[in-house]
């Protein structure tokens, strides 16, 4: 940590409302000289003010500004008078101004110190265009006797340097876990603490290649930005045999921004005996609206004490990939057959799958490089489907939707995005929670018992239309209007929705 102190060094406004005492040789002058006997006071009747550009100082790329705050040598001769010294940042031509120190009675002479501010007066980090723009503004709102005088001004610059970090881990060969746990050493010279990290694995071609750059290059694995104090963490991506760097950055909090350390790596193999690559069979269920996968592997060897089966599914030919709702840990039987139903597939497309085997001793796993892929062609029957995420017996399909399906208008300008919200909410008059609604018609008891059940789920529902669009919503408002006979009830079910994440 570091402060550095500038000085007044130009008069751009005001000079003729205040007169210069001593000899200098103008205002400016007179307040940053570090000399009591030269000294400004307003020269004028009423309210006088004068502004005052500093000189800067240069902000490293290894530092950022902590906080600043203005000081002046002052004095007030009596109980009324009135003195203000405000700060400045002048930023493309427009000035914009912080809290004043405010003199308001007799203050004998001294040096007062205003408030140290972590963020420049238009409430952005301080920077190198903030800190050019510094100025200040003396005003006297006194008159006659009551006149202060002020003698010097200054500006401290309180600097902070870049944290470091050694990672420390993994580092040689790696031969029993596939996800090996990543640890670093975060120092800082001014002593504050850790606020977040980021790590990001890189395969050996990937490091090696032309125009390489941490910082830019997208990595085999990347744990994003994590808002942490821990200096450990697992990577979470099943490395196959090969060599790698972690690389780490690590950041502290400086006026309310993360200031990064520069990144660091340890280089390390994996070289590991896997678990036999299971295979997949997946076949598509008209009636019940889903794919039923099967995984078959084999028996683990002394290796591992147990296994379990991960399965993914590519709507994009291949290109990427994500789990089945319920096949990121998959056990199997004792026979190591495990079954699954994909619900969620998209109708009216050809679905790929992919599978392998993550075995695990203690707590080290190692993961089987992917099966085959497999192709399941998935029809499209035309229908509504409302289909819970974590209740799958209360799927249900067939659905009598009434005056089509309503959608909200796109947000205007001033939404929030409350967590686990795909979309926004709009604020206006009030908070408009509701997406989109449609309406469902059950005719007799038993269409109505069979769909009420679903409708009063309180998780995650997917939704997938007759078009084979289909979207996750959370059902937010429920209600019904019942017609029809007592041993026959026509029921008009209304149905509002949020979009949701899967």
């Amino acid at each position: 940590m570091a402060v550095v102190t500038v000085r007044p060094d130009s008069t751009p406004t005001g000079a003729a409302n205040f007169t210069i005492f001593g000899g200098a040789a103008s205002i400016n002058a007179a307040l940053s000289d570090n000399n009591v006997a030269t000294y400004v006071k307003k020269g004028v009747t009423g309210n006088g003010a004068v502004i005052v550009g500093f000189g800067t100082t240069t902000i490293a790329d290894n530092t950022r500004v902590k906080q600043v705050r203005i000081r002046a040598q002052a004095a007030c001769p009596t109980a009324s008078s009135r003195l203000r010294i405000t700060p400045i940042t002048r930023i493309s031509g427009t000035n914009y101004v912080g809290s004043a120190q405010v003199f308001n009675g007799v203050f004998t002479l001294a040096e007062y110190s205003g408030a140290y501010f972590s963020t420049a007066p238009d409430g952005q980090a301080w920077d190198q265009t903030r800190i050019d723009g510094l100025r200040a503004q003396i005003q006297d709102l006194a008159s006659g006797a009551d006149l202060s005088s002020v003698y010097e001004l200054f500006f401290d610059i309180e600097t902070t340097a870049q944290p470091s970090v050694s990672v420390a881990s993994p580092t040689g060969t790696i031969t029993a876990n596939s996800r090996p746990e990543v640890s670093w050493t975060y120092s800082d010279t001014d002593g504050t603490e850790q606020d977040y990290y980021r790590i990001k694995v890189y395969t050996s071609s990937q490091y090696a290649s032309g125009g390489f750059d941490p910082s830019a290059t997208v990595a085999y694995w990347d744990s994003g930005v994590i808002a942490s104090s821990d200096n450990t963490a697992t990577i979470q991506e099943y490395l196959t045999d090969g060599t790698y760097r972690a690389y780490v950055t690590v950041a502290k909090t400086v006026s309310g921004v993360p200031f990064y350390s520069a990144y660091a790596y340890s280089q390390f193999i994996v070289n590991t005996t896997p678990p036999t690559v299971p295979t997949l069979t997946g076949t598509f269920d008209s009636v019940h609206n889903l794919v039923l996968l099967e995984v078959t592997g084999a028996t683990v060897s002394g290796t591992f004490d147990s296994q379990v089966f991960q399965v993914q599914r590519s709507n994009d030919s291949g290109t990427t990939w994500a789990d089945v709702i319920g096949g990121s840990e998959l056990v199997p039987s004792g026979t190591n057959v495990a079954s699954l139903n994909d619900y969620a597939a998209p109708r009216a497309a050809s679905a790929i799958y992919r599978v392998r085997s993550i075995g695990t001793l203690g707590e080290d796993q190692v993961a089987s490089t992917w099966s085959s892929n497999v192709t399941v062609a998935v029809t499209n029957d035309g229908g509504w489907w409302l289909k819970p995420v974590t209740a799958p017996a209360l799927n249900i399909g067939g659905l009598k939707i009434q005056g089509g399906f309503d959608v909200t208008a796109a947000e205007q300008i001033g939404v929030f995005r409350p967590i686990g919200r795909q979309t926004a909410v709009t604020v206006s008059a009030g908070v408009q929670g509701e997406d989109g609604s449609f309406t469902i018609s059950t005719v007799g008891v038993a269409d109505f018992n069979d769909t009420w059940p679903t409708i009063l789920h309180e998780g995650t529902v997917l939704l997938q239309l007759p078009d084979a669009t289909q979207r996750y919503i959370r059902i937010i408002d429920r209600g019904y209007q019942r017609g029809g006979t007592i041993s026959n009830p026509l029921n008009v079910i209304r149905v509002g929705y949020v979009e949701v994440s899967p």
